[in-house]
């Protein structure tokens, strides 16, 4: 019995690198790695794999960067709408947080593992997030390498019902000129309370999840970066901190090794409308470092 334990627990320790370094590869060949490292270099803390996995879907679908991996102009300009999307709106980490901000053991959004066999989008996510044999057209469009069902099984493992909500959180007629406190209002706009519990917070889009895994952990994602924007926080464009923001965004722009950050990390000069509502969620302290503590702007470099 002794020897089946020893071997059991050797098994597991095989086993756990390999998932790590299978999930870290998946953001390696999208190209998004720069942004996760960037983000724990501002913050100390890592993100969500499968947000930023999100965020890069939404470049590539709505901002039309295809190829983002071919380097040269194209792939900086998708790392570069990617970091303002993540500027303006905030991160999720993969695990829930408790009412203090720091780390449960209960799985939120989570990593992206495209070994997982339940996982129908797996085949599909490389070319979806990364733009992988998008075709390019001289009119300078392109057109997915993707079929519209591959597509909707991307979609919905971003916990979605329809493609068009991730249209309107992330982007709009005139996105590029906007500043983050305007971008961030796309997304507040559009994503109501997670768990209204007023009639007020109720929203036409509140039946955009998933009624599955993938849904519960998107409207866990978007809890977090709500908390964050109505905190004190780089995130909440009225607290003053807005030069945070900016550091915050060229720190992961020098991640990703690219020119000039300050050139489009701007600062937010129009405020964020700020609702107050709801319960308090009592600070249920696991001990662990805080999410909340760790973007108030003093960790951005």
């Amino acid at each position: 019995m002794l020897y089946q334990v020893k071997n059991c627990v050797f098994v597991v320790l095989l086993i756990l690198p390999f998932i790590a370094t299978a999930q870290s590869r998946f953001l390696k060949t999208t190209n998004l790695e720069c942004v996760a490292d960037g983000i724990e270099n501002a913050t100390g803390m890592y993100p969500s794999e499968k947000y930023i996995a999100l965020v890069g879907f939404a470049v590539q679908r709505n901002h039309r960067y295809s190829k983002s991996t071919s380097g040269g102009d194209s792939k900086a300009t998708y790392l570069q709408r990617v970091i303002e999307i993540i500027q303006a709106n905030g991160f999720c980490t993969a695990n829930k947080i408790d009412g203090g901000g720091r780390l449960t053991k209960e799985l939120g959004y989570g990593t992206v593992d495209t070994s997982v066999r339940s996982n129908k989008a797996a085949p599909f996510l490389p070319y979806a997030v990364a733009g992988l044999g998008a075709r390019e057209f001289a009119d300078g469009t392109t057109q997915s390498a993707l079929d519209s069902k591959q597509m909707k099984q991307v979609v919905k493992y971003f916990g979605f019902k329809k493609e068009d909500d991730i249209t309107d959180i992330f982007y709009a007629p005139g996105w590029a000129s906007m500043d983050p406190g305007q971008r961030q209002n796309l997304f507040r706009e559009h994503v109501g309370s997670t768990s209204p519990t007023r009639p007020e917070e109720r929203t036409v889009n509140s039946g955009m999840y998933t009624s599955d895994d993938n849904g519960e952990g998107l409207k866990d994602c978007f809890s977090q970066l709500k908390q964050l924007q109505g905190r004190d926080s780089l995130f909440n464009f009225k607290n003053g901190r807005r030069s945070d923001s900016r550091k915050f965004c060229e720190t992961i722009a020098r991640a990703c090794y690219l020119d000039e950050p300050s050139t489009f990390c701007y600062q937010s000069a129009v405020p964020v409308e700020v609702r107050s509502g709801g319960k308090k969620v009592p600070d249920e302290s696991s001990g662990g470092p805080s999410l909340f503590d760790a973007v108030r702007g003093e960790g951005a470099k």
